[in-house]
């Protein structure tokens, strides 16, 4: 065998043990949607975080509440096995050019209404995941008010006119 054919040959034994696989054979798509009260939920930051550890991945909703987890940039996708999630909403578009200063700055608006995301933990499997997200109002929120036990005795009408009894009559 030449000397070049044995190179050949050693190279690629080498490249082969040393490589790992590549990230998107460790990863399942994950696309979805977060709605309140049947309403896309537009600007929401989602991550989703793999409990065994590892980078986590992001999402933002679009106008329609539609969102692509993204786990580095131009590669979609979250780590297979169990996540839990983390979303705020975000202040929307921002200009092109603000500075990393400027956008720790800017304040984000609030979940509406104090709601709650329905699901806090999701499985990511290999291949296509599609998860539908609601944004619910939190547990108190959902009981009725409680009524006021204590009452005070309404004072009786005051009448200027004197009653008669049903059984006197007046005769003129």
């Amino acid at each position: 065998m030449s000397l070049l054919l044995r190179g050949a040959i050693g190279l690629g034994l080498l490249l082969t043990l040393g490589c790992e696989a590549q990230p998107s054979s460790k990863l399942g798509q994950v696309t979805g949607t977060v709605s309140q009260n049947g309403q896309p939920v537009p600007n929401m930051a989602l991550e989703f975080h793999p409990v065994s550890g590892g980078r986590p991945s992001l999402a933002f909703t679009n106008d329609s509440g539609h969102f692509e987890a993204i786990y580095l940039a131009n590669v979609p996708g979250a780590k297979i096995g169990d996540h839990t999630l983390r979303y705020e909403l975000t202040p929307g578009k921002l200009s092109p050019d603000i500075s990393p200063a400027e956008m720790l700055t800017i304040e984000r608006p609030s979940i509406p209404e104090g709601a709650v995301l329905d699901q806090t933990q999701v499985t990511v499997e290999q291949g296509t995941n599609h998860f539908v997200f609601n944004l619910i109002p939190p547990p108190e929120a959902l009981q009725p008010p409680a009524e006021d036990t204590e009452t005070t005795p309404s004072p009786e009408p005051e009448t200027d006119v004197d009653t008669v009894s049903p059984t006197e009559t007046t005769v003129e």
